[in-house]
């Protein structure tokens, strides 16, 4: 025992040769899995050095996992040996730190061996520490109860009693220690009971939870708070439903937390986050909360004054929020998110007068939390602040220009209007237009305060994005003349802002920045070749993304020049710079716009840019997940750690490294880019590109990265059909990762991009998916669809008591919905139209159900669109054989075709028309509904009208199909109706549609025995007009173009002098001539 003592204090060693000889030789022993257990035990029950106890307890968890190949070779002796000690050493355990990990080794094994029938007394010890009175019993109780509640619930289930009165001891112990394990202990529970019988009992001691908190709030127990309002959180985030009831006492007790002064920072600033986090579960409460008025919101803005920074300090920073002002960074995110939650009318009535007061004040600390808080609030109160706009920039221009007013002030005013031309891009680039020019342009000119300067100029980048190019050409000299200044200021920082805005100038007004090119491109490149060191690496980034805008914007005439030397140049950055240097991912940017601006003459360097693309995109460095309890692992430079905990499996740690993930996004983008901009040309990539972008997909560890990959796949796809590579096995390969992107995506804007992307990918396929392909394709689709109904169910209850903001942000939630479902829609279309009617009998079986769910009255106009499309496609493209689909849509889409909405409308009367070519002789017993329908649309008040100009043609279109069945099955009807539907031609709304009715048209009229001319002819000058008003327009396709100088010269050689004299007068001047032309 003593050698293993020595070699466990030479493994804590911190000299790195001693620790790693030492864990060699741990590691050795470990081998031994019988004779290392009975060691182990032996230090742990004897041995009096407490850190080596401590240590082997830590390296003991680990060992007996069920992944440890030292319990797996370990006999079962010893195995009975190790947890008879466990259990006799928590009888009588003294040190706090080993009795925790003991117990989690104890819980951990029994959750594997009480199931397995082999650890029967391990319950016996827990009932008798629950019934004990010693403060240390209870509180391995309660821990080892926790962890069998996260591993195995079945085996807790054998002590209900027990641990129900564990608990309620726990809440009522004096030790810190103790209480927090209660309550860890009884949200641990509540979360692994599934029966409702057992939750109703539990959920009652969820008040004892709060009236602990209070306890360890009152007692500044910082730690056990902390811990404790984390363990709520993370029971709110599994039951929500279960604290509705509690939400204002909830409220109430972690804003009294909040704004307990006595508790450090960090405690009341978890307490704030847990108010955030519990108003995105209930977002009818929050609003009702008083203390959120009185409480919440002024310590958030009071959280702004909080300022450490001196001003020398701050000069030399570049970030627009300091990670070290941790309280002042809490009080702006709070802000931020409870203004979106709370909505503007609360967040308005609350903070405009603590901003109002708070500008008035002598301290510029409390001035600049004013201006801080506007910024915060801008977006969740946008709709309030709005008609406020020209007082609030009435306010704030005059303190960017007041050289007298503290830099910081000056600096959170143009921060002010920056965030104005974000939220308000129009009317601040409109109807404010010209003093926010003024205001960013006097805040350039700022040249003695750097910060300020800079910052400026980055909002000036705002203030072009959303510019009109006119409006820009005018402005470019004054901001340009302030920019060219800037650039030359020695200051990184100043520069590359000045650098961003020139970009931005340059994007926005394009071919005009000609004439600015040979003042700023030389300069530019000089910039970017002196800068030297790593201070300046930033600095380089921005100026080659400069180069790369500009090229672009000017064009291959101005470029050509400097486009070999410049590929040159960037070319030996790419070899040169590390994989986390910002400049890579400028470099692969800057490359791609090349390309875009010269065309066909990038082709040369198409070979050297891509396979660094590739390598970026395929490194695997950037993320990876280790185990949460190991803490020798030493982090690598550049790297952060985020610690969290999955339920049944433990603590993890996600290791990132943000810069190589951003490199690797910005590879997948640019991949993509030359994939669709190259297209057959990018075929001898396609194999590598597709092999590193597939699996990258459902790609967990950054938002672009997945977002890139997905968008990859049809570009691909394409690429390979234009060389006539195997579209279909990429395909097959890509099929299974769209799918599981789509189950795992959580934002629906994300989720529309797959749903795109994915109907984008089979629109390529010139065959059919298979019809397993096609089920699993369903399922997923099939999910989605449930999910969304699921979270509309949920808005649905929160509407019973919302106010009119939060039924409007419930609205815009729900529009969001409707998007994914028209995208669902775009799916079904596009394995429509290739599968025909062999698909019909998949989605009757599947989707349907679901499908025709949306077109219940109740719901949205969205859904009633997706809906109506997606069954006008299947019945479309699966013709006869969708006749049961066609019958039972026939009655929704005549009740929508009148329908108000527009979208609706159309969509309706479209499927009116295509479900009576479905139905073809079946149609007879719905046609005279169809067409009074039809008829009514077309000769509404506002049928022509901009709103429903579209909707009307596709009627008109839907009624020419109809006369195409007539002519079979009906002919009697056709001198009434063709008549009446040459009246209502030309159709000239809808560019889609309006080709299709005029082709119909020359159907009709190649017959000349065809009742649409009419009673000797008489609609002949009708026919004609028509003609000559849609002839060389985009109202028909080359094809009818055709055949209407063909029908013309048909019907000449048939007129006499007198009719041709008599149609010349009736036409008029300028259709004759048309027609004469032709």
């Amino acid at each position: 025992m003593e050698d293993f003592e020595r070699v466990c204090q030479a493994a804590m060693s911190p000299d790195n040769n001693v620790r790693k000889n030492a864990e060699a030789r741990y590691n050795s022993m470990r081998q031994q899995s019988d004779k290392y257990l009975e060691v182990v035990a032996r230090t742990l029950t004897k041995s009096t050095n407490q850190q080596v106890r401590y240590f082997v307890s830590v390296l003991l968890r680990q060992d007996v996992s069920i992944r440890s190949p030292v319990w797996g070779s370990a006999g079962e002796s010893a195995r009975r040996g190790i947890k008879a000690v466990l259990l006799n050493l928590l009888d009588n355990e003294q040190n706090p730190r080993i009795r925790r990990y003991l117990c989690e080794i104890v819980g951990r094994l029994a959750s594997r061996e009480v199931p397995a029938r082999r650890w029967d007394t391990v319950l016996q010890a827990l009932r008798k520490w629950c019934a004990s009175t010693h403060a240390a019993h209870l509180e391995s109780a309660l821990h080892i109860s926790s962890v069998l509640s996260e591993y195995d619930s079945s085996s807790i289930m054998q002590l209900l009693d027990s641990v129900h009165e564990v608990i309620l001891k726990g809440f009522a112990g004096n030790s810190p220690q103790l209480q927090l394990a209660a309550v860890k202990a009884c949200c641990d529970f509540i979360i692994s009971l599934d029966a409702q019988k057992h939750q109703s009992e539990f959920i009652k001691l969820i008040p004892g939870m709060f009236q602990t908190l209070e306890k360890l709030v009152r007692a500044v127990a910082d730690e056990e708070c902390v811990q404790c309002i984390d363990k709520i959180a993370a029971l709110l985030s599994y039951r929500a439903q279960m604290f509705r009831p509690l939400t204002h006492e909830m409220i109430k007790l972690m804003a009294n937390t909040a704004c307990f002064e006595q508790l450090e920072p960090g405690t009341r600033r978890t307490a704030l986050s847990f108010i955030v986090e519990l108003a995105k579960k209930d977002r009818v409460s929050i609003k009702e909360s008083k203390e959120m008025q009185t409480k919440v919101l002024p310590l958030a803005f009071n959280l702004l004054t909080h300022i450490n920074e001196t001003k020398e300090e701050w000069s030399q920073g570049s970030e627009e929020k300091n990670p070290d002002e941790e309280d002042f960074n809490m009080g702006w995110d709070t802000l931020d998110y409870l203004s979106s939650y709370l909505g503007g009318k609360i967040t308005i009535k609350t903070i405009w007068p603590l901003i109002d007061a708070a500008l008035r004040k002598k301290e510029w600390t409390t001035r600049h939390a004013a201006l801080s808080a506007l910024c915060a609030i801008m977006d969740g109160c946008s709709k309030m602040i709005e008609p406020k706009l020209e007082d609030l920039l009435a306010m704030v221009v005059p303190i960017v220009a007041n050289e007298g007013e503290h830099v910081r002030v000056r600096w959170a005013a143009v921060n002010v209007i920056g965030y104005i031309c974000v939220w308000f891009s129009e009317k601040a680039a409109d109807e404010f237009g010209p003093i926010v020019a003024k205001t960013l342009k006097t805040g350039m000119d700022s040249r003695a305060h750097h910060r300020l300067a800079a910052h400026s100029a980055l909002c000036l980048v705002d203030y072009c994005k959303h510019s009109d190019t006119n409006k820009m050409v005018e402005l470019a000299p004054h901001f340009l003349d302030s920019l060219h200044k800037l650039l030359g200021i020695n200051v990184p920082l100043v520069q590359a802002n000045a650098l961003s805005a020139v970009s931005a100038i340059a994007s926005s007004i394009e071919e005009t920045f000609d004439k600015y090119y040979t003042v700023f491109m030389p300069g530019v490149i000089k910039l970017l070749q002196d800068s030297k060191g790593q201070d300046k690496l930033k600095l380089r980034a921005k100026a080659i993304e400069c180069v790369g805008v500009i090229a672009a914007a000017v064009g291959p005439e101005k470029f050509r020049p400097q486009f070999q030397s410049v590929m040159e140049f960037l070319l030996r950055i790419q070899k040169c710079a590390a994989s986390d240097d910002p400049q890579t991912s400028a470099v692969l940017e800057t490359c791609a716009r090349i390309c875009q601006s010269m065309g066909t003459e990038f082709a040369p360097y198409v070979k050297i840019v891509i396979p660094p693309l590739l390598e970026a995109a395929a490194a695997t460095d950037g993320a990876y997940m280790q185990d949460g309890d190991d803490d020798d692992v030493e982090l690598r430079e550049g790297f952060e750690t985020i610690d969290f905990s999955v339920r049944g499996i433990g603590n993890k740690r996600l290791v990132l490294n943000t810069a190589m993930l951003q490199e690797k996004a910005t590879a997948c983008h640019m991949l993509y880019q030359y994939a669709a901009e190259l297209k057959e040309g990018f075929a001898p990539y396609v194999k590598a590109t597709a092999e590193i972008m597939i699996p990258l997909m459902a790609y967990r560890y950054h938002e672009g990265v997945r977002v890139a990959a997905v968008d990859c796949i049809p570009p691909l796809l394409t690429s390979l059909k234009a060389s006539n590579g195997s579209v279909r096995e990429l395909f097959d390969y890509s099929l299974a990762r769209y799918l599981q992107a789509l189950k795992l995506e959580g934002d629906i804007s994300n989720m529309v991009g797959i749903l795109h992307s994915f109907s984008d990918a089979i629109d390529v396929l010139d065959r059919p998916m298979t019809s397993k392909q096609i089920k699993e394709t369903h399922a997923v689709l099939m999910f989605l669809l449930r999910e969304s109904n699921e979270r509309r169910q949920s808005r649905l209850a929160e509407l019973k008591t919302a106010d009119d903001e939060l039924k409007e942000t419930v609205e815009e939630e729900n529009e969001q919905e409707d998007e994914m479902i028209g995208y669902i829609g775009s799916v079904i279309k596009s394995i429509a139209v290739l599968s025909k009617g062999d698909y019909v009998d998949p989605f009757s079986n599947t989707l349907f159900p679901l499908i025709w769910g949306y077109l219940h009255p109740k719901g949205s106009s969205g859904m009633h669109t997706a809906a109506l499309i997606a069954f006008c496609e299947v019945i479309e493209n699966g013709g006869s054989a969708a006749k049961r689909i066609a019958e039972k849509f026939m009655e929704p889409a005549c009740i929508y075709a009148t329908d108000e909405d527009p979208t609706v409308r159309q969509s309706a009367v479209y499927g009116i028309g295509v479900a009576a070519q479905s139905l073809d002789s079946g149609f007879a017993k719905y046609s005279d509904g169809a067409l009074k329908c039809l008829v009514k649309v077309i000769t509404s008040k506002d049928a022509r009208g901009e709103e429903y100009g579209e909707s009307t043609d596709n009627a008109i279109s839907s009624v020419g199909k109809i006369i195409k069945i007539f002519a079979k099955y009906n002919a009697k009807a056709l001198p009434e109706v063709m008549p009446m539907w040459l009246s209502w031609l030309p159709a000239k709304t809808d560019e889609e549609e309006a080709p299709v009715v005029h082709s119909m048209l020359l159907d009709f009229l190649e017959d000349f025995k065809s009742p649409i001319y009419g009673k000797n002819n008489s609609n002949l000058v009708k026919i004609l007009s028509v003609l000559g008003e849609v002839s060389k327009t985009e109202l028909v396709d080359e094809r009818t173009q055709g055949r209407i100088k063909a029908l013309l010269g048909r019907i000449s050689s048939g007129l006499n002098n007198q009719q041709v004299n008599e149609l010349r007068s009736s036409l008029g001047p300028q259709i004759w001539g048309k027609l004469q032309a032709m």
